[in-house]
């Protein structure tokens, strides 16, 4: 009966141990905004670009992967400079250099095709990772905007 409760014991034990691990696994694994993002227009409210992020070696990019036309967009970015000029949005990378840093993604940079402006940036999540606080600026975060994009998977 001893040698019963001993091997009842060790099983027991042997469980909650693994259970244990797979929680705290599951507390420290990090939600990143690897996947895709819808963008809104802040003039219409409207759907405006699929934005899919990636991690390539130790950094995040993202690339515009489909565009909801509106009047007035162009198809190629011809207000850009340098080797963004004249290339055409959808497919266009508009992220890249984001590194993680406490809780937000930083050193990065965001290209607004719109403009042609190239921003720095930093990207926070935010309601369970289910929105991106995307945050474009010149010098400091102080002076920028903030968009809002919505996980998409």
């Amino acid at each position: 009966m001893k040698r019963l409760l001993n091997k009842i014991s060790g099983s027991a034990l042997f469980i909650i141990l693994g259970i244990f691990s797979l929680n705290l696994y599951a507390a420290t694994a990090q939600i990143t905004p690897v996947g895709k993002w819808k963008t809104i227009d802040d003039v219409t409210g409207k759907p405006h670009s699929i934005i899919e992020i990636s991690k390539v070696n130790d950094s995040l990019e993202g690339t515009i992967t489909q565009i909801f036309w509106q009047k007035g967009d162009t198809k190629n970015c011809i207000k850009c400079t340098g080797e963004f000029y004249n290339k055409p949005v959808e497919g266009l990378k508009i992220l890249w250099g984001f590194h993680y840093d406490g809780n937000k993604w930083v050193g990065g940079k965001i290209l607004d095709p719109s403009n042609g402006k190239i921003y720095h940036a930093t990207l926070q999540l935010n309601n369970n990772g289910e929105v991106l606080n995307v945050r474009g600026y010149i010098g400091i975060p102080l002076f920028g905007r903030t968009e809002n994009w919505l996980r998409m998977s």
